[in-house]
Formats: C-alpha cells, sequence, structure tokens
C-alpha cells in the first residue's frame, strides 16, 4: 500500500494541544487522496530516543505556499498522561 513519510522538524519545545506539520516530497506519490492516515501515529525522535507525539487528524496534499510536492498534516498532542485521560474519560462514557 502506497504510503508518505513526513520528517519536519520542531521547534520551540513540544507543540500546543494541537499543531501542524509540513513535508516536501522528493517526488508524488502514486495516490494524492490523503484521506485514511486520520488517527495513525505522530513520532518524535532524537538521536538517543523516541516516542509517539500526537495522533493525525487530518492531511492534504499540496499547497499554494508549498507546491505540488508537499503534505500537511494536523496533529493532536498524545503524551502518555493524555492516552490515560482519553481511556479514562472513555471508560466512563460506556460504563
Amino acid at each position: 500500500m502506497s504510503h508518505a513519510q513526513i520528517i519536519a522538524e520542531l521547534s520551540n519545545g513540544q507543540p500546543a494541544q494541537r499543531f501542524s506539520l509540513f513535508g516536501q516530497l522528493y517526488e508524488l506519490p502514486d495516490i494524492l487522496d490523503y484521506s485514511g492516515p486520520s488517527g495513525g501515529p505522530i513520532f518524535w525522535s532524537t538521536e538517543e530516543e523516541y516516542g509517539i507525539l500526537g495522533m493525525i487528524y487530518e492531511s492534504a496534499a499540496g499547497s499554494e505556499i508549498f507546491g505540488d510536492k508537499s503534505v500537511h498534516v494536523s496533529g493532536e498532542l498524545a503524551t502518555p498522561a493524555i492516552i490515560k485521560q482519553w481511556i479514562h474519560e472513555y471508560h466512563n462514557r460506556i460504563a
């Protein structure tokens, strides 16, 4: 299955609850419809560590600013504490 890998640098530490990432693609993918990655993970890494930063809630290909070979991803911060809170809230809703 075709997929796009986006590498973007975060500045100023951890982003706010919702954040955007932009990436340049080396070539246009076979499929330009980016519906589907919603709910997928956004990872962070350094040379020594890595983890999950958030989850994708929206993505789109191309932009007037970045051109056709670009992708935009909107993410929702998902630290371990936030994920535990979501699980707790979900459990309370179905209980």
